[in-house]
C-alpha cells in the first residue's frame, strides 16, 4: 500500500510539474520520488525520466533555463544528491548514485584580473554511462563523461573523459605530524 501511495504521488507531482508552462517534462507513469527529494525545472527547462527512476529523500533535481536533464530507466539517485543542469546532464539505464553525490554540468566564469563573476557561467555536458556507480560524496564537474559499467570510489572529483569498464578511485594521502 506503501509503494502504492508514492508511486500515486510521484506521478501527481511530475503532472504538476508538466502542466506548468514553459517547462517541458517527460516521465514515465512508474516513479519512486521520496517526499521529501525536490525537483524543480524553471521555465525554459526539460526534464525527462525513464521508467522506474528512484529519488530518495533529501535528494535534488534542479533544470535552468535551457537546460535539459535526463534520468533513464532504473536509475537511482540517493539520499542528499544533487544534480543541477545548465545545459545537458544525462544519466543512462541502470545508473547509482551513492548518498550527496553532486553533479553539475556549469561552473562560474572567473577570469584573470576580475575573479569571480557571479552571473557568468562556462557549460560542458556531463554523461554517466549505463550500468555505473557513482560512490558517495563523489563531485562530477562540467565536462565529466563516464563510460559505462563504471565505478567511482566515494568521496571522488571527477573531471574529464573516463572509458568504460574502469574503478575509478582517487586516493589522498593523510600527513600526520606533531605541531
Amino acid at each position: 500500500m506503501k509503494k502504492l501511495l508514492i508511486a500515486l504521488l510521484s506521478l501527481l507531482r511530475l503532472l504538476a510539474l508538466r502542466l506548468s508552462p514553459g517547462r517541458q517534462v517527460d516521465f514515465s507513469p512508474v516513479q519512486d520520488i521520496a517526499p521529501s527529494a525536490k525537483i524543480i525545472v524553471e521555465k525554459g527547462g526539460r526534464l525527462s525520466l525513464g521508467q522506474k527512476v528512484h529519488l530518495m529523500p533529501r535528494s535534488v533535481l534542479h533544470v535552468l533555463p535551457g537546460g535539459h536533464l535526463t534520468l533513464d530507466e532504473h536509475c537511482y539517485i540517493g539520499i542528499g544528491s544533487m544534480i543541477v543542469c545548465k545545459e545537458t546532464v544525462r544519466i543512462e539505464n541502470g545508473v547509482s548514485l551513492g548518498p550527496n553525490v553532486l553533479i553539475y554540468d556549469h561552473d562560474h566564469q572567473v577570469e584573470p584580473g576580475k575573479g569571480f563573476l557571479p552571473v557568468d557561467f562556462v557549460s560542458k555536458p556531463v554523461s554517466v554511462g549505463e550500468r555505473s556507480w557513482i560512490g558517495a560524496n563523489t563531485v562530477l564537474l562540467k565536462g565529466t563523461s563516464i563510460g559505462q559499467r563504471c565505478v567511482v570510489g566515494a568521496g571522488s572529483v571527477l573531471h574529464g573523459e573516463y572509458p568504460p569498464d574502469l574503478k575509478i578511485i582517487q586516493k589522498r594521502q593523510t600527513s600526520v605530524s606533531i605541531l
